[in-house]
């Protein structure tokens, strides 16, 4: 994250963010998406633009999850890292917790393995 990131909000990071993957070729998203392979802490694949914006927050993502995640996992996060933004659907879900019909989109902070360390 830059300097001039620091300073935005959350909501006008991932505005800024967005548009940034707006404008880049079909081609390019596909491309950068391939490189990395994101995955949450529970083995998933994050979404393409998901993966698109820990691509541009984070220096080869490889498993990201939450603080509250990570904490779980017995990792904590290293003193004065960053996370990353990324956006997560909010609506009606099924019996499996899983959402149905999407209503909005909320940010969420994720960090990546790289930024953590195993508790004592």
């Amino acid at each position: 994250m830059n300097n001039q990131q620091a300073t935005l909000t959350r909501k006008e990071r991932i505005a800024l963010l967005n548009k940034q993957i707006s404008s880049l070729s079909e081609e390019k998203k596909r491309n950068m998406a391939a490189r990395f392979g994101v995955v949450n802490i529970e083995g998933k694949y994050y979404s393409l633009h998901n993966q698109l914006l820990l691509a541009m927050q984070l220096d080869n993502p490889t498993v990201v999850a939450g603080f509250k995640q990570w904490q779980e996992a017995n990792h904590k996060i290293k003193k004065g890292e960053h996370g990353a933004l990324i956006l997560f659907p909010v609506g009606s879900k099924d019996k499996n917790g899983k959402v149905e019909e999407v209503e909005n989109f909320l940010t969420g902070v994720v960090f990546d393995i790289s930024q953590t360390e195993e508790m004592e």
